[in-house]
Parts: structure tokens; sequence; C-alpha cells
């Protein structure tokens, strides 16, 4: 029964700010393997909903949609949770919808999307940018003086079945958007015209990998991604072309969402809805935001065993 905008009213009848104030949230959860979460909802009575632990299988791609271009056409939109190897399969499965759909411009949400396996992200890329440009440079990782010889460039490739010819590509960000995400933003823009709605996205232009030492696993921070143009270095995030907020009131992805409004406003007018009076009411600006200068910066780039 939980749902998005709903607010955590007490944990077994505990408030949250009780529980700060003593054991700390993550002790709570450790020694209570059922909580009954008190919540509130947008609009009704309170409710109390008994949850108890267990395995969860995260859904990656919790939304997708064909939704009507009034310029003509068909827009695809998927929301991706996070880069895991769950999603590979999803890709194929959506990416043949849009196929279907004659689908050319693309919504990609990642607005709560904190990154994952460079794979699944590199697999993304070539949903989108593979058609056209198989065989050319989708990243560059690269690390110090020292550790030159793990430099490696990683190539478009032809996905697994027929995908778009991507001909415009929106991404939802928020400043959770971060690592792998903003791999696939920054390594599509030399290609084909990206542009960001919602937020600044976090601004993580490296990378980890994976050390064994003794009995720990350490993940120092080791190398930098740059796309084709060896631009990254985007350490105060990648701003948004377009601002708009992120409604907790509205489903994401719907119709109503601001973030939408603001992607089709781009995609049917080419002009930027701003945000007018304390309300959220939008308008279409008469001229896009300009791109700032700190868009540049190499991504994230994580091994499989790295987040």
């Amino acid at each position: 029964g939980l749902a998005r905008g709903q607010q955590i009213l007490t944990l077994n009848t505990r408030t949250v700010a009780d529980i700060n104030a003593n054991e700390g949230i993550s002790a709570f959860f450790d020694t209570n393997d059922t909580v009954a979460f008190e919540m509130q909802p947008v609009v009704g009575a309170s409710f109390t909903s008994n949850i108890t632990k267990g395995i969860v299988t995260i859904e990656p791609v919790p939304r997708k949609r064909i939704i009507p271009n009034a310029a003509g056409g068909s827009v695809g939109y998927m929301r991706l949770s996070t880069f895991i190897r769950t999603a590979d399969p999803m890709f194929s499965t959506v990416f043949s919808e849009f196929v279907a759909a004659g689908v050319n411009d693309i919504i990609i949400d990642l607005r709560y999307n904190g990154g994952g396996l460079v794979i699944t992200a590199e697999l993304l890329g070539d949903f989108l940018g593979g058609f056209a440009n198989a065989g050319q440079t989708f990243s560059y990782t690269q690390y110090n003086a020292d550790r030159a010889v793990n430099n490696s460039e990683k190539l478009f490739q032809l996905p697994p079945v027929d995908t778009v010819n991507t001909s415009r590509l929106v991404i939802i960000a928020t400043q959770g958007t971060a690592s792998a995400s903003e791999l696939v933003i920054n390594s599509m823009e030399p290609y084909v015209n990206v542009f960001i709605v919602g937020d600044r996205t976090f601004g993580k232009p490296v990378g980890q990998i994976a050390l064994d030492f003794c009995d720990k696993r350490m993940r120092p921070t080791a190398f930098e991604t740059v796309n084709a143009n060896f631009e990254g270095d985007y350490f105060g995030g990648l701003p948004a072309d377009c601002a708009a907020p992120d409604d907790l009131n509205i489903e994401v992805g719907d119709d109503a969402d601001p973030n939408i409004i603001a992607a089709m406003s781009y995609l049917n007018t080419g002009a930027c809805p701003v945000t007018t009076s304390p309300g959220g009411q939008f308008k279409v600006s008469t001229e896009l935001d300009a791109r700032q200068s700190d868009r540049r910066g190499p991504p994230e780039r994580e091994y499989l065993d790295a987040y």
C-alpha cells in the first residue's frame, strides 16, 4: 500500500525523529524484522501497513510508454531505476516496442538513478546510438600516467535486436542522477541532440576499481571517463537545459508530470517551459536556456562488481 507522495508518520508507533535521537534508523531496521509503517496519503486518512524483511527483486524498468507527439510521430519513454544486469533483456523489449511505434525521439527518465554497472550503461548506449554509430567511440576510460597501460576505449556495437535511429534524446534528471547515468548522457552528446530536463545531475565523473587487500576489498577512485570528443570533468554536475520540479503528488512519467511537460514542450516546440508562479504553472519560453560551459566531464565507469 505504500506509494509515491505518502508521508511516514511512525514506525512501530515511534516517530522517525524519536528513532534518530536514540538508536538511529539503521539500527532500528537491523533489530526489527517486521515494521508497522503508519502512512499519510496525499488524500485521505492515514493507514498502517506491516512490512517484513525479505529478498526484493528490483524492477529496473518500472515504466515505459509511447507518447504521441503533437509535431507528428511518437516519442518513446522509459524510466530506468538503476543499471543492473536484469535491465539488459528489458532494453530489448522496450526498444522493440519503440521500433514498432515508429519512435525516433526518446525520453529516458533517470531522476533517481544513482548509477550501477557500466556494462549495462554501455548496452543502453548501444541501443541509443549503435544503429548509426557502430564502431565509433562511445567513451574512453583514462587512468593516471603510472597506469596508462590500463586505458581503454569502448566502441558502439549493434544491439542484439533492431533499435531506433535516435534523433533527439531527452534525459530527465535530478541531483540524484549520477555515475553510470551521467556516463550515458556525456557519451551520447557527440552523436545526438541530448537535452536535460529537471535539475542538474550529481557530478561523479570518476570510477572505482576493486582491490583485495588481506581480508578486505578496497574500492579506490582510480579513473575518469570521457566521451568521443575527450570532454569530461563535470564534477559540478551536468546542468539542466530546462528546469522542472519533481512533484511527488504526480506519478512519475504521467502526462501531468512537470518533467514530461518540459520534455514534450521541447520536442514539440523547441522551447523550454518555465515556472511562472508558486503554484508551478508552466508556460513556454521563447528560447532555450543556454547550455552551461561546464557541461562536459568524464562520467564514472564502474566494473561489474563496483558500485
